[in-house]
């Protein structure tokens, strides 16, 4: 399955604008990332553990894709991916911040030390 696109469109939204239509694997995956998606509440009850047996040969139903897992773990990368985002911003604020406060600290003592040479000849002249 192509990973639906999702950029351009907040996760709240359900996920199954027009531009996600061909990018599922059917209809009822669009559905139920869509629901994901929205923060609905989601219960999907008798779902088989998704691992096939030794046994199964390839290209049966055994060891047929599960499309709703699919949806589910694109849904659970996307959090992945939106949390690093925002971990990655916070930092370059901190850093930024920390920055900030340096050259202010470096003006601080620049005008300390002008003060310190400069303000005391004015002082002796009075």
């Amino acid at each position: 399955m192509a990973a639906p696109s999702t950029s351009g469109r907040r996760a709240g939204n359900g996920g199954s604008g027009a531009g996600a239509r061909g990018e599922f694997a059917s209809a009822s995956q669009r559905a139920f990332f869509g629901a994901l998606a929205s923060y609905a509440d989601v219960m999907a009850t008798c779902r088989g553990y998704p691992a096939a047996p030794a046994d199964a040969p390839p290209g049966s139903e055994l060891r047929a894709r599960d499309e709703f897992m699919d949806a589910y773990l694109l849904h659970a990368l996307n959090h992945v991916a939106k949390t690093a985002d925002r971990i990655k911003k916070n930092n370059e604020k901190i850093e930024a911040a920390k920055e900030k406060e340096k050259a202010a600290q470096r003006a601080a003592a620049a005008l300390a030390a002008v003060e310190d040479h400069g303000g005391g000849s004015e002082a002796g002249k009075a």
